[in-house]
Parts: C-alpha cells; sequence; structure tokens
C-alpha cells in the first residue's frame, strides 16, 4: 500500500504504532479526525520515505520528531502550535 487516505472520518485516540507495518507507504493523511496523543517514534523510520504525512486538524500533541521537519511545509502538515511543534518546522 502506497497511499492511505483516512481524512474526516472521526477516528478518536492516538495514532497507532502498528502502523510502522506499512513501510512502503507514500502518502498518509489522517487530517480532520479526533486523534490525541503524540506521533509513536516507530513511525519515524517505518516513514522514511514518506512524500506526504497530514496529521493537521487533530487534537494532537507532544514535539514533531526532527526527521519529518526536513520534509518541508507541503509535504509534512500539521498543526503549528506551541505543544506540536518541538523543532524548526515550517508552519504554514
Amino acid at each position: 500500500m502506497e497511499v492511505l487516505e483516512m481524512q474526516h472520518n472521526s477516528f478518536m485516540g492516538p495514532l497507532p504504532s502498528e502502523l510502522a507495518m506499512l513501510p512502503s507507504i507514500l502518502e498518509f493523511d489522517i487530517s480532520n479526525n479526533l486523534m490525541t496523543g503524540h506521533i509513536p517514534e516507530q513511525l519515524v523510520d517505518a516513514f522514511a520515505g514518506i512524500e506526504l504525512l497530514n496529521i493537521s486538524n487533530n487534537g494532537m500533541s507532544g514535539t514533531v520528531p526532527e526527521d519529518f521537519c526536513s520534509l518541508g511545509p507541503s509535504a509534512f502538515q500539521f498543526d503549528c502550535t506551541c505543544e506540536i511543534c518541538g523543532c524548526d518546522c515550517p508552519c504554514g
């Protein structure tokens, strides 16, 4: 699977670390849900080749893993708040 679009589904809770079992994923969009918690560290290595990661419009917390910061604002979309923007990620 290369593309997983799950936006606007009222999904709740933390991002499951089991998503790391999808290492060939290129696009993952779980925006506009009710997700909470932080980005699991297991996803950093598993999503190393990801081209689009959208977790915006959720209730995420914690800091953004440094490796995702290099994706840039068009590839990594999140809510840039003090709670989640712990690295020098471009907000936009």
